[in-house]
């Protein structure tokens, strides 16, 4: 999303790339105004910066950068927010007002979901489209994004079996909070209080004693069919002065040797840094338009 500032920093990169070319003896150069890289940039389309940005995306944080990091694994966040877009026929066209929640809205709004790095606040992978489509709809194409050495943390809106499943075979690890909804088959408890369980396809529709056979494979180690079921741990806790509110974490990292469940539920909450990224795109973004 860093496209967004091109417009309100696009005059100040060309004063620096090109300042010296007004001291040439004789030469007539001048900066181009925001107003130029303005419509240059329309004229170009949004192709060729889309590409630019899947080039050149990348964390931001280094090895010693506080908080980036669990163990071997690089925190990242999966997140969404809506954009106000100006009141253009272009604009209106794709994303017409009527696109959030079925009724009209004062500006036409852009959906994004985005995967920044928790410590960095670096967006690395971003996907745009109107509000009528899901944030899970929208998180499909990002997760082949992940990289191994990353941990991507996502709250209960962005769980579903096939999406743990797609977001799994990039081989990055997961922590997602789900659903109270969610009925994990208990397998074992830990030592450090989370438990390994088995989560079945709900749309393969398999039966009680299917089930049951998937939960004695998984105990004897056996390898499951990754289309049928999955095994995770399972992180339970509150959060004290929030009464009543418990949260339910699912992690793909089952030894608690590399990561307690104290450390699971701690890192978990670094998710919400995703969104002062996501407040410095909106602000730039507002500040661009």
């Amino acid at each position: 999303m860093r496209m967004i500032l091109g417009q309100c920093q696009g005059q100040e990169v060309a004063e620096k790339l090109t300042g010296m070319l007004a001291f040439v003896p004789g030469s007539r150069w001048e900066p181009p105004t925001r107003g130029a890289v303005t419509q240059a940039r329309r004229r170009l389309g949004a192709e060729p910066v889309k590409e630019v940005f899947e080039r050149v995306a990348r964390p931001a944080a280094s090895p010693t950068t506080a908080g980036a990091w669990l163990g071997r694994w690089r925190l990242m966040a999966i997140d969404r927010f809506v954009l106000d877009l100006p009141d253009t026929p272009a604009n209106l066209e794709e994303f017409p007002k009527d696109s959030a929640g079925g009724y009209e809205t004062a500006f036409a709004q852009a959906r994004v979901v985005a995967i920044s790095e928790c410590a960095g606040h670096a967006i690395v992978a971003a996907d745009v489209s109107g509000c009528w489509d899901g944030e899970q709809t929208l998180a499909y194409s990002l997760y082949e994004r992940l990289e191994e050495d990353m941990l991507l943390l996502a709250d209960r809106g962005f769980y579903s079996f096939y999406a743990w499943g797609q977001a799994r075979r990039s081989g990055a690890q997961l922590l997602w909070r789900v659903q109270a909804g969610l009925r994990p088959y208990w397998l074992c408890d830990l030592d450090d209080g989370s438990w390994l369980a088995v989560i079945t396809n709900p749309v393969v529709g398999l039966h009680r004693s299917q089930k049951d056979r998937l939960r004695e494979d998984a105990r004897q180690g056996r390898d499951l069919d990754p289309d049928r079921a999955v095994v995770v741990r399972v992180v339970d806790y509150t959060v004290p002065g929030r009464k009543g509110d418990h949260i339910r974490l699912i992690t793909s990292i089952l030894d608690p040797a590399e990561a307690t469940a104290e450390h699971l539920a701690s890192c978990y909450h670094q998710r919400w840094e995703a969104e002062i990224c996501q407040a410095q795109c909106t602000d730039n973004y507002s500040l661009a338009a």
